[in-house]
């Protein structure tokens, strides 16, 4: 009975994922080995960088999660960002490759809208071919909302 009871009090204080132990929490810091080098701004009022949507980075640099936060202030390494949800990554392959800033939605470019994208080598630059994920920040009821990638078309910048 007492081995039962340490495996549930285990399994009960275990996170699911990486990502959950962020929401409500301010980065950075991030968790230990964890960085985020990806992100895009998504203007509110004046603010043109109010919202953000971003990687989090394990500790090998392949995406674990994607994080909507809020801009709450500043330290002397930067801004101060609010989690307000996140959402476990889907596994990156060979050819993929994550897609911020300029992805459409109903044939516009959405800030708020990234994808991970299929991308073929123009000898050059890349070209993206397919959106295998994508995701919506909803700001205005601060979550992360899964898109139909049939309806998201992403390029990359510069390419």
């Amino acid at each position: 009975m007492r081995l039962f009871a340490l495996v549930l009090m285990c399994i009960w204080t275990v996170p699911a994922s990486a990502s959950e132990d962020l929401t409500g929490t301010l980065v950075p810091p991030y968790p230990d080995g964890m960085s985020s080098q990806m992100g895009a701004c998504i203007a509110a009022d004046d603010d043109v960088c109010a919202y953000s949507i971003a990687a989090l980075s394990g500790p090998d640099g392949a995406v674990v999660a994607i994080f909507a936060q809020k801009l709450v202030g500043f330290s002397d390494d930067g801004p101060v960002w609010e989690v307000l949800d996140t959402l476990d990554a889907p596994e990156q392959a060979e050819g993929q490759i994550w897609a911020f800033e300029e992805c459409h939605l109903d044939g516009a470019i959405d800030p708020a809208v990234i994808g991970l994208v299929t991308a073929r080598d123009m000898g050059g630059w890349l070209e993206t071919k397919d959106t295998i994920w994508a995701v919506r920040l909803e700001t205005d009821r601060s979550e992360l909302v899964a898109l139909d990638p049939a309806d998201i078309r992403c390029v990359l910048p510069g390419s």
